[in-house]
């Protein structure tokens, strides 16, 4: 026995209480072996995928079950049902004889895996029509998708909601039983649609003007015969009556649930206007002078005085002022919101021109003093008090212009403008020129300077620079030319050609008065000679006389100094000095004697030791350097130092 149970546990077998008895002998000693359920092994019993073969069921239910390794073998399939569309499937299995297991089992297998149609319909809408029945529909949306062939042999209607003018329908498809498809899909109905009344092309601009809205809308209604349920299918929503300057309107919308849809504006035209240009019958009125547009407007509306308030029904559309020359215009339009239309053009004539010749009271001559430049000015101001409005009005012809003389009148032309208000031409006399006295232009008869005849008109003018005088107005009659100690004069007078009458007697001077040199003379007269106080005015006196002015003087005078060319140039020199020391001498007696009326008393009056500065023989001048000695009674002396130049001669 105990040989027995080593084998059974070789064989995996166990032996329990529970045993299959086992006959090994007697059966005193049988051993009882237990097999497992096929129940009990929890095996997975529900294929993952659908199948239809037999065998690839029995395969895919080992392959299930791996952890049961001796499955395979151990298992045989005793009945099979395929499964279906809308059916599952099973295949039952029971264990083999002589093995560990016992017992059968039912495996289930899915039914066939359905397609759902959603994924494959494309075409999901259909158009609606009028009284569209379940069948109807169904036809259109196998004719939307009829690249499905036999689409109707799987798929069937589930629900039906035909489509209206302004809403849509519906219709639901399903996928019949017992077929390889699954689902539901919704069509969309589309709605069957109204035409927009403005697609309807009809007339929307009356033909005439109507203030009536009944009468406007069976005249839009008879204007479009073509559509004849439009009076039954649309209605009046808005109704603005036209007046003379605004057009009407007729507004109608489409009733709902019918054929139409939208609103539509029908135009009404305004109300018919006459026309002013047939009814004003005067267009011609006078221009006036600085004429306004209200002036022209109420000359307007007089000339039409026979249509009573022509003002309230016209305006002034635009005005040009006429002028001298040409004619103005006025145009009158028709006021706006009236029963009149239309403008019409009023020509102004243009206003006459006024001769000159006519003008009597016209100033035609001027003043002699004028001038081509105040001649136009001069005439106007002549003449502002009685026409002030020649200025702007006239023109001054300068090419005429001739101005008067001492001997004849001057005259000028002054010409009116083209398009001013006056015509023709004025001839202006210039008086003639009356003769000025010469001593009322010549103030300043004293000349100074070192002056002769020649020189004495010029001098004069330069004197005398606000005249008016010219060298050609006068000549010298007598002169007497001054000198150091000695005054000279001449007597200028007008002559006959010129503008001034009379003569004037002139005082020439070699000096000026200066106020500086009277003040020492007079010091030098009221000091007594031979004092110290007198040795400084003399001092004063001198200083007064400087360089310059003695240099002055000396050119002043003119004196002649001659050389020969033969003589060296020291003795040129010595010559020069020699003239130059009693000449200077002279010239200084007479400016202290016979100028300024001094009698110095002095015992001497010499020049010493003359320094030579230069001899210059190529332009003949000779600079030298003197001392000025004054000796009074012995005792006191007053010595001044000047250089000075003089021009010298070199004769043969």
């Amino acid at each position: 026995m105990k040989n027995l149970l080593s084998l059974l546990a070789a064989l995996g077998l166990t032996a329990t209480a529970a045993t299959t008895v086992i006959a090994c002998g007697s059966p005193k000693n049988s051993v009882v072996i237990k097999k497992t359920a096929l129940k009990d092994l929890n095996l997975k019993t529900r294929l993952k995928n659908s199948v239809k073969n037999q065998q690839a069921a029995f395969d895919s239910f080992i392959e299930m079950n791996p952890e049961v390794s001796d499955l395979h073998d151990s298992v045989q399939v005793i009945a099979f049902d395929v499964p279906d569309y809308n059916k599952e499937g099973s295949l039952e299995v029971e264990a083999k004889t002589n093995t560990k297991y016992s017992g059968t089992l039912t495996i289930t297998i899915p039914e066939l895996t359905k397609t759902d149609i959603t994924g494959l319909i494309t075409n999901t809408t259909i158009q609606g029509t009028e009284n569209m029945t379940v069948d109807q529909a169904f036809q259109a949306f196998l004719e939307a998708n009829n690249s499905w062939t036999n689409l109707n042999d799987y798929v069937e209607v589930d629900s039906f909601t035909a489509a209206t003018y302004t809403s849509n329908g519906s219709l639901t498809i399903k996928a019949k039983t017992n077929r390889a498809y699954t689902g539901s899909i919704e069509i969309r109905i589309n709605a069957i649609g109204q035409t927009s009344l403005i697609d309807l092309h009809l007339k929307t601009l009356l033909s005439t003007s109507v203030t009536d809205q009944q009468a406007a809308f069976d005249l839009f209604i008879k204007m479009n015969p073509e559509v004849s349920d439009l009076s039954d299918d649309v209605q009046i929503v808005g109704f603005t009556a036209p007046d003379y300057n605004q057009t009407g309107s007729l507004e109608v919308e489409a009733k709902p649930n019918k054929n139409y849809s939208g609103t539509l504006t029908i135009t009404i035209p305004e109300l018919t206007k006459t026309d002013i240009t047939g009814l004003v019958t005067n267009t011609t009125i006078q221009g006036t002078e600085n004429m306004t547009v209200d002036q022209a407007f109420q000359a307007f509306l007089e000339a039409n005085n026979s249509w009573t308030n022509l003002g309230d029904y016209v305006e002034v559309d635009s005005f040009a002022a006429a002028t001298y020359t040409s004619n103005g215009s006025l145009t009158i339009k028709a006021k706006t919101n009236t029963a009149y239309t239309g403008s019409i053009e009023i020509r102004i004539n243009a206003i006459s021109q006024v001769d000159l010749s006519d003008l009597t009271d016209i100033v035609k001559e001027v003043s002699s003093t004028t001038t081509k430049d105040n001649a136009f000015q001069t005439f106007l101001d002549a003449n502002k008090t009685h026409y002030p409005d020649l200025a702007g009005n006239l023109v001054f012809d300068e090419n005429s212009f001739i101005e008067s003389t001492h001997s004849s009148a001057g005259s000028y032309r002054i010409n009116a403008i083209p398009s001013g208000k006056y015509k023709g031409s004025v001839e202006v006399t210039i008086a003639i020129k009356v003769k000025v006295e010469l001593s009322s232009v010549i103030t300043t008869t004293e000349i100074t300077g070192s002056i002769n005849q020649d020189q004495v008109i010029e001098a004069v003018l330069q004197a005398n620079p606000n005249s008016g005088l010219v060298a050609s107005d006068l000549e010298v009659t007598d002169f007497k030319a001054p000198t150091i100690g000695e005054v000279g004069s001449a007597t200028i007078k007008a002559v006959d050609s010129s503008g001034f009458i009379g003569s004037a007697n002139i005082t020439i001077v070699l000096f000026s008065e200066d106020l500086q040199l009277t003040e020492i003379i007079n010091k030098i007269k009221s000091t007594p000679p031979g004092t110290l106080a007198a040795v400084e005015v003399w001092k004063e006196y001198f200083a007064y006389y400087s360089e310059d002015k003695i240099q002055y003087i000396i050119d002043l005078m003119d004196r002649k100094y001659t050389v020969s060319p033969t003589q060296s140039d020291a003795d040129k020199e010595a010559s020069l000095t020699t003239q130059v020391q009693f000449s200077v001498a002279d010239l200084l007696h007479e400016v202290m004697v016979l100028k300024d009326g001094l009698n110095p008393g002095y015992d001497n009056f010499n020049m010493w030791n003359p320094v030579v500065v230069n001899l210059d023989t190529t332009n003949n001048t000779f600079t030298v350097k003197i001392s000025l000695n004054f000796i009074w009674y012995k005792w006191n002396n007053v010595t001044e130092t000047r250089t000075i130049t003089i021009n010298f001669q070199q004769v043969e």
